[in-house]
């Protein structure tokens, strides 16, 4: 594939699959929610598992939000 000089690179952060324009923004984005509670513990209070960070907790709990409905079979999830 050919790359164009019009494609700008994108900086993944590898914990939350967020993406950022700049190394920069993606280093201060994993100090500020990967790196400053690492160590503690946060729990979810659904299904007892633990993350790293309270920012991975917060984006884990949605997973049991079922604010999704699948508009062909009508689950929600």
């Amino acid at each position: 594939a050919v790359k164009h000089s019009n494609e700008k690179k994108v900086y993944r952060c590898t914990s939350c699959n967020w993406d950022f324009r700049n190394e920069t923004d993606l280093q201060l984005h994993v100090k500020h929610n990967h790196l400053e509670n690492q160590g503690k513990v946060h729990k979810c209070i659904f299904c007892g598992e633990s993350f790293g960070t309270e920012v991975e907790l917060q984006c884990h709990i949605t997973t049991h939000s079922k604010k999704y409905n699948c508009k062909f079979c009508s689950k929600a999830f």
